[in-house]
């Protein structure tokens, strides 16, 4: 499967909008638009690129923890913690939403701790490859990462 950045699509959408403004050899008669003049024989239909997208949510447990200004606090247990978030949402005691709002973080956390959905190089190396072999409502082990420890669940 081909994976496009958004560059690329950009690029496949303005293309595509170029030449679906071509103007035949008729003249305008000033009632509408070119385009409107133009057998549909004569426009361009380009291949849309196949985009895997994929959505996950996520719970952050960081290792650090702002104090006052740019002062960083070191997260006692964090790993510890993150797998009783972990085993917690396994057992069925709490859902992965109620502990993400509870426990993350991150921005997220507000979300239920969806992520936006993104297609592969969306997101860190590490986390993409605890993300894509997830299937749909499955949990992850936890995850280090460089921001903290990472409790994922793949939405699509």
């Amino acid at each position: 499967m081909k994976h496009l950045s958004l560059l690329a699509i950009s690029a496949f959408a303005t293309m595509a909008m170029i030449l679906s403004c071509g103007e035949t050899a008729e003249e305008d008669s000033g009632n509408g638009s070119a385009a409107e003049h133009v057998p549909e024989s004569e426009v361009a239909v380009l291949p849309t690129p196949e985009v895997e997208l994929t959505q996950a949510g996520h719970i952050l447990i960081s290792t650090e923890s702002p104090v006052a200004g740019d002062t960083l606090e070191v997260v006692p247990d964090a790993a510890s913690l993150a797998e009783n978030i972990r085993e917690t949402i396994v057992s069925g005691d709490a859902t992965f939403e109620e502990m993400a709002l509870e426990h993350s973080h991150c921005w997220t956390a507000a979300r239920g701790g969806l992520l936006p959905a993104f297609t592969r190089g969306g997101l860190s190396e590490e986390m993409e490859e605890a993300i894509i072999d997830l299937q749909p409502g499955e949990i992850s082990d936890v995850v280090r990462t460089r921001f903290g420890y990472h409790i994922f669940t793949r939405v699509i």
